[in-house]
């Protein structure tokens, strides 16, 4: 019988995992520079 696999570590609907948190503060910089008018995370 095979059993399914999963990735250890999952985060809940919703969070961030470092990379997308990094970027969106990224993103933040950005839109107070007005260089990005907004943006959302769908996660």
């Amino acid at each position: 019988m095979r059993q399914s696999i999963q990735a250890l570590g999952r985060l809940r609907t919703g969070a961030m995992n470092k990379t997308e948190a990094a970027y969106a503060q990224h993103l933040e910089a950005q839109k107070v520079a007005g260089r990005v008018a907004w943006f959302k995370f769908e996660g």
